[in-house]
Parts: structure tokens; sequence; C-alpha cells
């Protein structure tokens, strides 16, 4: 109760510079950077998934110096009929998996130690330097990259890139800092049309940046992708410096405040991060935010699973994709995203504010990922990205109806629990499910698929039990009696009730 009373008082003592941050900052500020964001983190894996089996192509014989980049490992001319080809294909697909797992093992210690200290001072050193410390490892990160594919440099330098990502935070540390500043910015009734409209905006990166890449590695190598990947990121981080405001803190943009920014940094903020959920809450909101939480982190172990074996998946037998190939598959599956956001950001605040629609794409998304496992030929992938494409909504929706059933001083630290799991995920889940794909891609390459299925029954049976539970207690609650409600059932009719007041007037 001591922790509810004291979260309260700071909630009061914050109301009014609240209403003052929604007055001056407009919460879309922040999705210039955002949008650069997701565009290197949702170009990064392609780039390299290509890279990687283009240098292990090469070292295996499967093509030449003078074949194009964007050739796989399966559409070798006779494959069909030579078994030594195949052979050496599986090989190429084993070794990109076991890199993956060896720069997702590197990599998720130092990724998960920054993003558990940022975010647990997030609310004490403000929003800007969990925007700009990213950056600067992306900088960096992209650098070491494009020195790698010009000076053909060994693949160690792959997995020191992947650790200076992580020491400075990397995608989640940025999007945890600009989901916290849209939530400063925003009321609770224009939370949920900003957080799907931010949700469009990111769809946007998944498009004309991955068809420009498909398009690109068809004729040419990866070393212009990599260096408009390094470009933006300056960009976003001179953006920052110069034009994002501070939503709590002083709002300078002197380099010296950024450092002593910095330096209020604390381990004691980490011991609060779980607090959270132990805090006492009217009705049953203790128990709704601790599921919802427990439904994002599942969702991020099946979305990050999916994500980290797709595309090495599509690569292989027997769809035998190429970069272009993929380009266009994810793009229409995130053009049906944003057609989906926007038509639900103009809909109803009680639909989107309510448990049915993560229900639906929680749903959805599981037939998606059996279909995945299935496919055989191209229109069926097409088929499980329409239907699946509502999944992506439904985060957006689950973080502003969590954001609604905490105080403002807790924003940060109930997505910090989430977030914990993002980052592991990105990493660790990568490692588990390229440990499988690897296991079974002799025996059938879409079991991982069904794994990942299997998993989304747990949050779509949380998010069921959480739409169903409020129906099912105003069904068997008793209806307390009022004096309205006695002189309904007392006065059935209107001519009873007329026939009585004419009597007692008279």
């Amino acid at each position: 109760m001591e922790l509810a009373n004291i979260s309260l008082v700071k909630s009061q003592q914050i109301n009014f510079s609240q209403e003052q941050r929604q007055i001056l900052f407009r919460w879309w500020i922040v999705l210039p950077i955002v949008i650069i964001s997701m565009t290197t983190a949702t170009t990064d894996p392609i780039l390299l998934n290509d890279l990687m089996i283009r240098r292990y192509q090469l070292e295996y014989g499967l093509v030449n110096t003078s074949s194009p980049a964007s050739e796989t490992a399966c559409d070798t001319e006779g494959l069909q009929n030579d078994s030594q080809i195949v052979e050496l294909s599986i090989q190429v697909q084993k070794s990109v998996s076991h890199l993956n797992i060896m720069m997702a093992g590197v990599g998720a210690l130092p990724a998960v130690l920054t993003y558990i200290i940022l975010g647990a001072n997030c609310d004490r050193i403000g929003r800007r330097p969990l925007l700009i410390l990213p950056c600067i490892g992306r900088i960096i990160r992209f650098t070491i990259i494009l020195l790698l594919v010009e000076l053909n440099l060994s693949d160690i330098w792959l997995i020191i890139s992947n650790v200076v990502d992580g020491l400075f935070g990397s995608n989640s540390v940025l999007l945890l800092g600009a989901i916290a500043y849209i939530t400063d910015c925003t009321t609770e009734n224009q939370r949920s049309r900003a957080m799907l409209l931010e949700e469009a905006a990111v769809a946007l990166t998944r498009i004309f940046p991955l068809l420009g890449i498909g398009f690109w590695l068809q004729h040419h190598d990866h070393t212009l992708p990599i260096s408009i990947n390094l470009g933006l990121n300056i960009v976003a981080l001179i953006y920052i410096i110069i034009l994002q405001p501070e939503s709590r803190g002083k709002n300078t943009r002197k380099i010296s405040y950024f450092l002593k920014q910095i330096k209020r940094i604390r381990f004691s903020p980490i011991y609060g991060t779980y607090q959270v959920f132990l805090i006492k809450r009217e009705g049953n909101n203790q128990r709704t935010i601790i599921l919802l939480t427990l439904t994002q982190i599942m969702l991020f172990i099946i979305l990050f699973g999916f994500a980290s074996i797709h595309p090495l998946y599509l690569y292989g037998k027997p769809l035998c994709f190429n970069v272009l190939d993929l380009a266009i598959l994810t793009s229409a599956q995130f053009s049906l995203m944003i057609f989906i956001s926007i038509i639900l950001s103009f809909w109803q605040n009680r639909f989107t504010n309510s448990l049915l629609l993560p229900f639906i794409g929680i749903f959805t998304y599981i037939i998606h990922l059996v279909l995945f496992g299935l496919a055989h030929v191209v229109w069926f992938l097409y088929l499980a990205v329409f239907i699946g494409c509502l999944f992506f909504v439904v985060m957006a929706v689950l973080r502003s109806l969590l954001t609604k059933l905490v105080n403002d001083t807790e924003f940060a630290l109930v997505f910090i629990a989430t977030g914990i799991v993002e980052t592991i995920g990105s990493y660790v889940v990568g490692i588990v499910t390229n440990a499988i794909y690897a296991q079974t891609i002799e025996i059938y390459p879409g079991i991982i698929f069904f794994i990942l299925s299997a998993i989304g029954l747990i949050p779509l049976g949380i998010t069921g039990f959480l739409f169903m539970w409020p129906l099912y207690i105003r069904k068997t609650m008793p209806v307390i009696p009022n004096e309205e409600n006695l002189r309904s059932t007392t006065c059935d009719n209107a001519s009873q009730c007329d026939s009585s007041i004419i009597k007692t007037k008279l």
C-alpha cells in the first residue's frame, strides 16, 4: 500500500507538467526517429542473411565471384540432379544458422544489461539519451560491416558488430524511449490511435526499403545498402540532437547536459522494475497488468523466433527464394498491416480498446504460422500473410491498454519487463530457433513454425480469459436493487403506474 501511495503522490505531482507536455510537444515529433531506426532494423537482417549466404556459397564453391549477389543456396543450375550440390546447399544453410547462433550468443548479455540499466533509469535520465545511444551504436555497427564487405574481413567482425550494437542498447532501447515519449505526450483517449498510427508508420519501413534492397541485390553487391543504413543513422542522431524535445527533465540540447543525464544513471532503480507488478491496485488491475505483460512476452518470443528463421527458411528448399522474392512477400504483409492500422485508427474506441482485437489477431497469426510450415508453393505463403497481417496491430493495442492501468511514473517500468524479453528474444530466441532449424532441416524444414504456433496458444488463452472474464462476472453477479430498479419492477407497465399516481393525487 505504501508503494501505491508513493506512486499516486508522484502522479499527482506531475499532472500539470504532463498537461504542459501534451500542449508543448507533439507525440509525432519522434516518428522520424522511429521510422529511421525501424528501416535499419528491418533491412539489417535481410542484408546480413543475404551477405552470409553469399559468403558461404563462395566458400563451398556453389557460385563463382561473377554470380549475382542474390543467388541463393538452392537455385543453382542442376541442383535437382546433383546430389553433391544438394548436400553443399544444406551445408550452406547449416553454416549460416550456426553463425547466427554465435552472433546472438555473444550479443545477448551486453544487450540485456544495457536495456535493464537504461530502461530502469528512463524516468530519471529522460527520453533523449535512450534515443541517442542506440544511434551511436548503429553508426559504429554499420561502419564495421561496411569495412567487412569492402576488405573481405573474417566472420569475427560480424560478431563484434553485434556486441557493439548490444552495448549501446540496440533497437529495443530506442523503441522504449520513443514509446515512453509518445505516452508522455498523449492522453488516454489519444493513446490507442497514436500507437496504431505509430505501427502504421513502422510498417512503411518494411515495404519500400525492402523492395529497394531486393531490386538492388539482384545485380549489385551489399556496399550501397549498408552505406545508406549508416547514413540514415547519422541523420537520425543529428535530428535528435537538434530537433527532438525532452519530455522528462530540462529541454536543453547541450552536450554537457546529455553527459550529466548519463552520469545520473544508478543501479537502485533496477530494484523497482518488478515492484510495479506487486502493487495492489483497484479491482483486478494488478492481475490484468501481469497477464497482459505475460502475453506480450510470449508474443515477442513467437515474433522473434519467426523473424530470426524465416528468411533463411525461404532461401532453402523447396521455395528457393532470393532477396527480391523475400522483399516482395514482406512488403505485401506490411502493406496489409498499414491498411488495417489506418482503418482501426478511425474506428470506434470501444473496439480498438477491447481485448477482442488482440484475441482475433493472435488466432489468425497461429494460422499464419501453420500455413508457413506447410507451404510448398509461393501462393500458399501469400495466403498465410493475408491471414496473419492483423497480428502486428495487436502489440500496439496491448501497449495502449497497459498504459491505462498504471500511473504516469510507471509507464517505462511496465514496458521494461517486456523490453527485457524483447531484447533477450532478439538474441536467445534466435539461438534456439536456429538450432532447431539446423537439426530438423533434413527431416522437415517447417517444423519450427509448428512449434511457434503451439507456443501461440498460451497468449491466445490469456487474452481469451481477460476478454471473457468481465462478461462472466456481469452475468453471474446478482444485481443490487436501488430505488430506480424498485420503481421499475413495481410499475411493470405504464398504465399501472399512471393509475397509482392519479389515485395519490386524488
